[in-house]
Protein backbone atom coordinates (compact mmCIF):
# COMPACT_ATOMS: atom_id res chain seq x y z
CA UNK A 1 0.00 0.00 0.00
CA UNK A 2 1.59 3.54 -0.79
CA UNK A 3 0.95 6.10 1.22
CA UNK A 4 0.52 9.38 -0.63
CA UNK A 5 2.06 12.56 0.94
CA UNK A 6 1.13 16.41 -0.24
CA UNK A 7 4.17 18.30 -1.03
CA UNK A 8 3.40 21.92 -0.47
CA UNK A 9 5.13 24.19 -3.41
CA UNK A 10 5.40 27.70 -3.93
CA UNK A 11 2.32 28.11 -5.86
CA UNK A 12 0.10 26.22 -3.29
CA UNK A 13 -1.51 28.88 -1.66
CA UNK A 14 -1.11 30.93 -3.92
CA UNK A 15 -3.24 34.45 -3.81
CA UNK A 16 -5.03 32.61 -0.94
CA UNK A 17 -5.61 34.99 2.66
CA UNK A 18 -4.95 33.18 5.64
CA UNK A 19 -6.03 35.21 8.91
CA UNK A 20 -4.33 33.86 12.50
CA UNK A 21 -6.34 34.48 15.23
CA UNK A 22 -4.21 34.40 18.80
CA UNK A 23 -1.00 33.54 17.74
CA UNK A 24 1.39 32.32 20.74
CA UNK A 25 4.26 29.92 20.72
CA UNK A 26 2.34 27.20 19.09
CA UNK A 27 1.96 28.97 15.94
CA UNK A 28 5.55 30.72 15.88
CA UNK A 29 7.73 32.20 12.97
CA UNK A 30 9.05 28.99 10.67
CA UNK A 31 5.19 27.85 10.21
CA UNK A 32 4.26 31.59 9.12
CA UNK A 33 6.92 31.91 7.37
CA UNK A 34 6.06 28.26 5.60
CA UNK A 35 2.86 29.61 4.53
CA UNK A 36 3.58 32.58 3.24
CA UNK A 37 6.85 30.92 1.39
CA UNK A 38 4.01 29.05 -0.40
CA UNK A 39 2.21 32.19 -1.92
CA UNK A 40 0.03 33.02 0.95
CA UNK A 41 -1.06 36.72 2.40
CA UNK A 42 -0.70 36.37 6.47
CA UNK A 43 -3.41 38.37 8.93
CA UNK A 44 -2.64 37.98 12.13
CA UNK A 45 -4.97 38.99 14.93
CA UNK A 46 -3.51 39.17 18.49
CA UNK A 47 -4.45 41.51 21.55
CA UNK A 48 -0.64 42.18 22.60
CA UNK A 49 0.81 45.36 20.23
CA UNK A 50 3.93 43.69 21.91
CA UNK A 51 3.75 40.19 20.57
CA UNK A 52 2.71 41.37 17.32
CA UNK A 53 6.19 44.02 16.85
CA UNK A 54 8.11 40.94 18.48
CA UNK A 55 7.04 38.81 15.55
CA UNK A 56 7.05 41.23 12.91
CA UNK A 57 10.75 41.78 13.80
CA UNK A 58 11.22 38.08 13.24
CA UNK A 59 9.80 37.81 10.07
CA UNK A 60 10.27 41.00 8.48
CA UNK A 61 11.90 40.09 5.15
CA UNK A 62 8.27 38.54 4.46
CA UNK A 63 6.29 42.02 5.46
CA UNK A 64 4.76 42.47 1.56
CA UNK A 65 2.99 38.89 2.76
CA UNK A 66 2.02 40.02 6.03
CA UNK A 67 -0.42 42.12 7.78
CA UNK A 68 -0.58 42.39 11.74
CA UNK A 69 -4.05 43.82 13.39
CA UNK A 70 -3.98 43.97 16.87
CA UNK A 71 -7.86 43.29 18.70
CA UNK A 72 -8.75 42.11 21.87
CA UNK A 73 -11.45 39.45 21.01
CA UNK A 74 -12.39 39.23 24.29
CA UNK A 75 -13.53 42.70 24.93
CA UNK A 76 -13.91 43.95 21.77
CA UNK A 77 -17.45 45.16 20.78
CA UNK A 78 -19.51 44.22 17.59
CA UNK A 79 -18.23 47.94 16.37
CA UNK A 80 -14.56 46.43 17.25
CA UNK A 81 -15.38 43.43 14.79
CA UNK A 82 -17.34 45.47 11.77
CA UNK A 83 -14.52 47.56 11.71
CA UNK A 84 -11.69 44.96 11.59
CA UNK A 85 -14.42 43.15 8.79
CA UNK A 86 -14.43 46.29 6.76
CA UNK A 87 -10.35 46.74 7.10
CA UNK A 88 -10.15 43.21 5.54
CA UNK A 89 -12.12 43.44 3.13
CA UNK A 90 -10.59 46.86 1.52
CA UNK A 91 -7.36 45.27 1.85
CA UNK A 92 -8.21 41.64 0.57
CA UNK A 93 -11.36 41.43 -0.15
CA UNK A 94 -12.25 37.79 1.13
CA UNK A 95 -10.84 35.82 3.56
CA UNK A 96 -10.17 32.01 2.18
CA UNK A 97 -9.18 30.04 5.87
CA UNK A 98 -8.92 30.82 9.62
CA UNK A 99 -6.12 29.31 11.90
CA UNK A 100 -7.48 29.87 15.44
CA UNK A 101 -4.94 28.59 17.83
CA UNK A 102 -6.82 27.35 20.75
CA UNK A 103 -5.74 29.14 23.91
CA UNK A 104 -6.44 26.63 26.54
CA UNK A 105 -6.90 23.13 26.52
CA UNK A 106 -7.84 20.71 29.61
CA UNK A 107 -4.82 19.53 31.48
CA UNK A 108 -3.58 16.20 30.93
CA UNK A 109 -6.65 14.70 32.68
CA UNK A 110 -9.45 11.97 31.19
CA UNK A 111 -12.75 13.38 30.59
CA UNK A 112 -14.38 11.55 33.07
CA UNK A 113 -11.69 13.10 35.52
CA UNK A 114 -12.89 16.75 34.36
CA UNK A 115 -14.67 18.98 36.51
CA UNK A 116 -17.97 20.17 34.63
CA UNK A 117 -16.83 23.90 35.78
CA UNK A 118 -13.25 23.67 33.98
CA UNK A 119 -14.66 22.35 31.25
CA UNK A 120 -16.86 25.63 30.78
CA UNK A 121 -14.44 27.48 31.70
CA UNK A 122 -12.43 25.97 28.51
CA UNK A 123 -15.70 26.29 26.31
CA UNK A 124 -16.27 29.44 26.89
CA UNK A 125 -12.56 30.65 26.20
CA UNK A 126 -11.87 28.48 23.58
CA UNK A 127 -15.73 28.78 21.73
CA UNK A 128 -18.56 31.34 22.61
CA UNK A 129 -15.98 33.98 22.69
CA UNK A 130 -14.70 32.86 19.43
CA UNK A 131 -18.14 33.34 17.90
CA UNK A 132 -18.11 37.22 17.81
CA UNK A 133 -15.02 36.93 14.98
CA UNK A 134 -16.52 34.01 12.89
CA UNK A 135 -19.91 35.55 13.05
CA UNK A 136 -18.54 39.20 11.75
CA UNK A 137 -15.88 37.24 9.04
CA UNK A 138 -18.30 34.65 7.75
CA UNK A 139 -19.24 36.96 5.04
CA UNK A 140 -15.67 37.20 3.94
CA UNK A 141 -14.99 33.84 3.81
CA UNK A 142 -18.56 33.07 1.88
CA UNK A 143 -16.52 35.56 -0.62
CA UNK A 144 -13.97 32.65 -1.09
Amino acid sequence: MHKKFYITNNFSLKNKIILIIKTKEYINKDFIKSFINCGAKIIILNKSINKLSKLYDQIKLYKKNLFLYPINHSTATEKDFYKLTITIYKNFGRIDGIIYNIPELYQSKLTEQETIENFYKVMNKNYYKNLKIIKNLTPLIKLS
